[in-house]
């Protein structure tokens, strides 16, 4: 079971070491925040995140916590801060999930 929260923190905790005089953080940085996208971001109706996924990577979540934005927000702005707002870019799968849907 993989939770969308302690991916956040994870990011965070890696943002916050790297650079201090330990091995450069930073692939490991790119590949977390790859990984928040692919299975909690990507998959989720626009706008949304799925909080609960399996070891399949199937969604198990019943509810978007909104209690989990805080933690998408700060990861993501710290990861902006370290990078200086210059991303990575990273190939995400073409979701065929009839949960992705844009709303004009």
């Amino acid at each position: 079971l993989s939770r969308s929260w302690p991916q956040c923190e994870a990011i965070k905790a890696a943002v916050a070491l790297d650079g201090i005089g330990g091995p450069d953080l930073k692939p490991e940085i790119e590949a977390r925040v790859a990984r928040l996208f692919r299975w909690h971001i990507d998959p989720a109706p626009l706008g949304l995140w799925i909080d609960r996924i399996d070891e399949r990577g199937r969604s198990v979540a019943t509810e978007v916590p909104a209690s989990i934005f805080y933690h998408l927000v700060t990861a993501l702005m710290q990861y902006l801060d370290k990078t200086g707002g210059q991303v990575e870019a990273f190939p995400l799968p073409v979701s065929e999930s009839p949960l992705r849907q844009v709303y004009a």
